[in-house]
């Protein structure tokens, strides 16, 4: 068994220090006191326990910081590898590893991917079609930076968290509107938050079409795509993620061109060593590039593998950073699961709490229902009520029994919610 150092966390990451302890390794878990991103409660603190020793840090994103612990720490008990599922802490963690020599994900690999900017240069570089982009610092260079990328427009941070001061720009008429939302959101944001998301942002190519994202796992012997799954976007809104289908409802080709785009990827980025989360739009000409996220996919994307898999991710991950070998098993043949959040669209006040013998659930598997709305709640938009984690046979049906879900949870708790879009391929703007 090998000694692993894990830096920091989400609440969902967590699963990653007690599947390492649970599968024998010696684990260190370096935490930040700034910004954590967990809730101490009785079962958070059990787990972070759980582990053989907590060192904490004033900020864990603090490269000089990091690498001075893991210095001491690796002084006295050798560290086999250094692994981070965190966006705020992967490009800290493996800067640190490759200062000690550490096994680690490529560290200049892993602050190519975070740029969306040089990330997409690269790509353009390699010849792998991914749109236009333009850099820009401050929002009041983002105009002129829409205009010559032309319409549809996405703009984004540079680097950025959870789709903040995220907007699509359909079209030249929508540009104040998209321009007064992204100020009034920078102005909420607050002093942490913004470290993160830096006043320097990108001007993109908007493609049309479902948003995919591959699953792919690089190691020493090859790069392999793990999963193909697609996403469930909002009628109105393309930033928010609703929930995921694992596997995708694409057809064979189609998963198989966008395996192979994300296989390239992950390929010109250089990510060596990990388990790494590509995005991308599917249209009539081919998948087109969105993001890498240069770690181990978020959110409950790992519950919904490992319920369809019946086994551990995480515990891929830690076989893949020990050089162990992984095997990329398929999935199980016609089964899907899927993720489905219940999202405030116009907020309002909780009548009644859906359970599930109210709802329309024959013929289909429900592994996991959370629920921490309460009657009476007087809730805002964009707020979660809930989060439906399910199996299911038939993925021809998948999209309609999500919808009625949706339909009867509305109509139980007296307020409106995002429904789901059904986006097609469509073709990118010519010479893109």
């Amino acid at each position: 068994m090998a000694h692993l150092v894990i830096v920091d966390t989400n609440r969902l990451g967590l699963r990653l220090l007690t599947i390492a302890k649970d599968e024998g390794h010696t684990v260190s878990f370096f935490r930040t006191k700034k910004n954590i991103h967990y809730k101490e409660t009785v079962e958070t603190r059990t787990v972070v326990a759980a582990v053989d020793r907590v060192i904490t840090l004033t900020d864990t994103a603090d490269r000089d910081e990091l690498e001075k612990a893991l210095t001491m720490l690796h002084a006295q008990h050798p560290v086999a590898a250094v692994i981070s599922v965190f966006e705020h802490t992967i490009e800290s963690a493996t800067f640190a590893a490759a200062a000690l020599g550490i096994p680690a994900t490529s560290a200049p690999a892993v602050s190519l991917a975070r740029s969306k900017y040089r990330m997409r240069t690269a790509l353009s570089e390699a010849g792998i079609p991914c749109g236009r982009t333009i850099r820009v610092e401050g929002l009041d260079a983002v105009p002129a930076a829409m205009e010559k990328i032309g319409y549809p427009v996405m703009v984004k941070p540079e680097r950025s968290t959870s789709s903040i001061m995220s907007q699509a720009v359909i079209g030249p008429n929508d540009k104040e509107m998209a321009l007064e939302l992204l100020r009034n959101e920078w102005d909420t944001l607050s002093t942490d938050i913004k470290e993160w998301v830096p006043d320097v942002f990108v001007c993109e190519t908007y493609f049309y079409g479902p948003l995919i994202s591959v699953e792919v796992v690089a190691s020493s012997d090859a790069i392999s795509a793990l999963m193909v799954n697609e996403r469930i976007l909002p009628e109105h809104d393309p930033t928010i993620e609703m929930g995921t289908i694992m596997p995708s409802t694409l057809s064979s080709d189609e998963q198989a061109a966008c395996a192979a785009y994300a296989i390239e990827a992950v390929r010109v980025a250089g990510l060596d060593r990990g388990i790494f989360h590509v995005e991308l739009i599917l249209t009539t000409e081919g998948p087109r590039f969105v993001e890498i996220n240069p770690r181990l996919m978020g959110g409950s994307m790992p519950y919904l593998y490992d319920f369809l898999m019946g086994q551990h991710i995480y515990g891929m991950l830690i076989d893949v950073h020990l050089e162990q070998g992984v095997m990329v098993q398929p999935s199980p043949k016609g089964k899907h699961i899927f993720s489905l959040r219940m999202q405030v669209l116009k907020g309002g006040t909780i009548n009644r709490i859906p359970v599930l013998n109210d709802l329309p659930l024959e013929g289909l598997q429900v592994h996991m229902y959370e629920m921490p709305t309460q009657v009476g709640d007087i809730v805002e938009d964009e707020d979660v009520l809930g989060r439906f984690y399910i199996e299911t046979d038939n993925g021809d049906t998948l999209r309609n029994r999500a919808d009625s879900l949706l339909l009867c949870c509305q109509e139980i708790f007296g307020v409106e919610l995002m429904l789901q879009t059904y986006p097609t391929c469509a073709t990118p703007n010519s010479g893109i």
